[in-house]
Formats: structure tokens, C-alpha cells, sequence
């Protein structure tokens, strides 16, 4: 995991390096944890390299934004999240243990309510993917995609020229589809599930510059 983060970091400063200055953009790349519960093992299913990268890259979550500080009313933001969680049933006679892992990738159409020197106030639709799969004794059970809709508010918070805490609270919802079944069967939903993140954003070449300067 470690060397993961470690190359994911080394991609980050070259890409600060070598994006020329009209594309002002904000990256970050924040690690939450190692990865928890019960790997996959290669061979088991079709979804086996996916699942193995989402394992990996558990904790990990990716955010690039097209205008985080910038004076500007519109912003994309793409983010990329993997995270895992452990799961336990109890049982009269035994316990039951699993893990759950999703790959999302969301992204967000900003609208800036909001535009100062140190913050910058947005709301916006989102539209997500997600990837989920469920594994124990070594063996996937279940595997799912998720289409899902819904609508994100955020502050950004400036700490200079370079760093920017984003705060995000939303709501989103949408249909699944069980991989595992036919498409006639495989429909479900609705899932609603609500979002709340703190980001730490690196940007190059995204200030605030006062309109009229």
C-alpha cells in the first residue's frame, strides 16, 4: 500500500510539472487507511482484476477540480474514491464475517454562489458510478454497479496560493444491477445514501483574481 502511495504521489508532482499554465487545475490525493477485511484472490471470478485494484487502492481518494479558487461560476470535479469496509453477522450458533468494497466515480457540476479570496461556495448536480462487489472465504459473493444521481454542496476553504480544504455535504440516489444475474432480474433500487467529505486540494495555477483586475 505504501508503495502505491508513494507512486500516486510521484504522478501528482509530475503532472504540476509539466501542465502548462492556461490549464489551471486542483488535484488532491487524500489516503484514509491501510486496507481492511479479507483480500480477493486472483482466478475466482471475471471481476477479479478489478476487485484486486480496488483492494489495493482501499482508502484511497482522488480529486481533481477544474476551478477550486478560481473567480469563476462554473467548476467540474471529478472525484474517484476506493474504500472497503468489514462487515459482521452474529448468529445463534456462529458469526458470519464479509467484506464490502466499492470503486465510485463521481462527478460533480459545480455553480460558484460564493466567490472570495479564501472561499469559494458552490452547489451543483452529481452524477456517479459505482463498482461494488462483496468477498469472504476467499471467494466473491456479490458484485454490482450502481448509476446514481443527486446534488452536492461544498465550501472551499483557501490556505494560501497552493492548498484549499473543501468541505462537501450532499444527497444522492439511483439503481443497481446485480452482475450476477440476468438483466431482466438483475434491476433494483432505488439506493439512497447521504455524502459528507473533507478534502485537502492542491492547485496550480487557480487563484482568486477580483473581476475588473
Amino acid at each position: 500500500m505504501k508503495k502505491n502511495i508513494i507512486c500516486l504521489l510521484s504522478i501528482i508532482a509530475l503532472i504540476f510539472a509539466v501542465v502548462p499554465s492556461v490549464f489551471a487545475i486542483g488535484l488532491g490525493l487524500n489516503v484514509k487507511e491501510e486496507p481492511v477485511g479479507m483480500p480477493p484472490v486472483h482466478g475466482l471470478s471475471f471481476s477479479s482484476p478489478i476487485a484486486q485494484l480496488v483492494y489495493y487502492l482501499n482508502g484511497t481518494d482522488l480529486v481533481i477540480d477544474t476551478a477550486v479558487a478560481k473567480n469563476q461560476l462554473f467548476n467540474y470535479r471529478l472525484n474517484i474514491e476506493c474504500y472497503n469496509t468489514l462487515e459482521r453477522k452474529n448468529y445463534l450458533f456462529g458469526n458470519h464475517a464479509y467484506s464490502i468494497n466499492r470503486l465510485i466515480w463521481a462527478n460533480t457540476f459545480g455553480f460558484g454562489m460564493v466567490r472570495k479570496r479564501f472561499i469559494r461556495i458552490w452547489v451543483g448536480p452529481q452524477v456517479a458510478l459505482s463498482y461494488e462487489f462483496s468477498n469472504t472465504n476467499n471467494r466473491i459473493i456479490d458484485t454490482y454497479i450502481f448509476h446514481q444521481i443527486g446534488s452536492v454542496a461544498g465550501a472551499n476553504f483557501h490556505m494560501g496560493e497552493t492548498a484549499t480544504i473543501s468541505v462537501e455535504i450532499g444527497l444522492r440516489a439511483g439503481i443497481g444491477f446485480d452482475l450476477k444475474k440476468s438483466l431482466s432480474k438483475s434491476i433494483f433500487g432505488p439506493k439512497i445514501e447521504p455524502l459528507a467529505a473533507i478534502k485537502l486540494i492542491f492547485r496550480a495555477w487557480d487563484s482568486f483574481i477580483p473581476s475588473g483586475a
